[in-house]
């Protein structure tokens, strides 16, 4: 018995018109028959991106920030955070920030494949969707957008790709030239969407204190990220040691799950292997064992008693590396290597705190590339 694969948008009860039906017929197209591409991650690349990212996040803080349309000034009954790899793990950390800044509106992070096909039929003109678009093609993230227009949701797009294709779609787009290398992608994409949840805090009425308590935090990120960025001695060790293990886990909660997520991809593409990627509830279930390196990802918040618990019961575990703030109780803990970086608003730290991931990256990279 033959398997046909009928799209969900396509075909005479799609809610998408028969133009945008065209356009995904043809993004089928491109992805079965994509281009033969040489790029490939190098070390070179990453750690110049990287290296321009802090000016980049400076730019994007700086003047008067995304210009919206008053009719954001409403109360939604739901908002979802949608993207696909990169875009998504950058989407999984703004949870916390866009609820307060929509006036306490449900969000959730949803994939852009699961929210085209299975969400849709949650999507009415009641809610707000917010497309993250990373270097990947364009294909799921613009099927995301058609289909939330198509079913009259209030939709915007934050893209850092040079695809113009997204400039039709949505009643708000801020498109930024893509990185030098995919692995400063989910950085760009946070920056925009802490500016962009200022501004809709502001439409919203939020506080005018707490938004310039917000505001002031976002100044402090272009040199606490410049410094977070500069590579030590533990970078390299603790590389070697990830690429002995037999198994590697990351793991994160709230706003650091957006680091976990984008960490877990860095480095598993930079070792040609999988890694696992958990909270920290599920990292304590998980057997103790020299074979596992644990990188955990805890910025000071509610996570750091939950993972003060799991990590003091793992130290029959291998190599442990803790990314926690220079003031953490967490400091104690017999880890490998702890990575210090800046108290800082949880929900605005993961930016900084995707940087140790980053940095450990480019070194698992050069040791590949010498």
């Amino acid at each position: 018995m033959s398997f046909s694969f009928a799209h969900p948008l396509l075909g005479p009860d799609s809610p998408i018109g028969e133009a945008d039906q065209a356009l995904i017929a043809g993004l089928m197209i491109e992805e079965e028959n994509p281009p033969q591409s040489s790029r490939r991650w190098t070390a070179a690349g990453a750690r110049l991106a990287l290296d321009h990212l802090p000016g980049q996040i400076a730019e994007i803080f700086g003047g008067d920030g995304p210009m919206l349309d008053p009719a954001l000034r409403r109360t939604f009954r739901k908002a979802y955070l949608v993207g696909t790899g990169a875009a998504l793990a950058a989407a999984q950390g703004l949870r916390p920030l866009f609820e307060e800044m929509l006036a306490g509106t449900s969000c959730e992070p949803i994939d852009s494949t699961d929210f085209s096909y299975y969400a849709r039929q949650a999507i009415s003109a009641d809610c707000l969707v917010i497309v993250f678009a990373a270097v990947e093609e364009p294909w799921r993230s613009l099927e995301a957008t058609l289909a939330a227009r198509a079913l009259g949701a209030f939709t915007l797009v934050l893209t850092a790709s040079d695809h113009a294709r997204y400039d039709q779609y949505g009643q708000f787009i801020w498109r930024m030239a893509p990185p030098v290398d995919p692995i400063a992608a989910p950085s760009l994409l946070l920056a925009m969407a802490y500016r962009l949840g200022l501004a809709l805090g502001q439409l919203n009425g939020v506080a005018a204190s707490r938004l310039a308590q917000l505001r002031a935090a976002l100044d402090a990120i272009p040199r606490q990220l410049g410094s977070a960025l500069i590579t030590t001695d533990a970078d390299s060790a603790f590389a070697c040691e990830v690429q002995a293990a037999e198994h590697i886990v990351v793991a994160g909660n709230g706003a650091a799950r957006a680091a976990a997520a984008a960490n877990a991809h860095w480095i598993g593409a930079a070792i040609g292997r999988p890694v696992s990627l958990c909270g920290l509830e599920a990292l304590g279930d998980i057997p103790s064992s020299p074979s596992v390196a644990t990188l955990a990802i805890v910025p000071n918040g509610l996570s750091v008693r939950r993972a003060q618990l799991v990590l003091e019961r793992r130290q029959g575990d291998g190599p442990m590396a803790l990314v926690v703030a220079d003031n953490s109780p967490l400091r104690a803990i017999d880890a490998s290597a702890i990575f210090l970086l800046p108290a800082m608003i949880e929900r605005l730290s993961t930016l900084v705190y995707l940087s140790v991931g980053q940095r450990i990256a480019v070194a698992l990279l050069e040791r590949r590339q010498p």
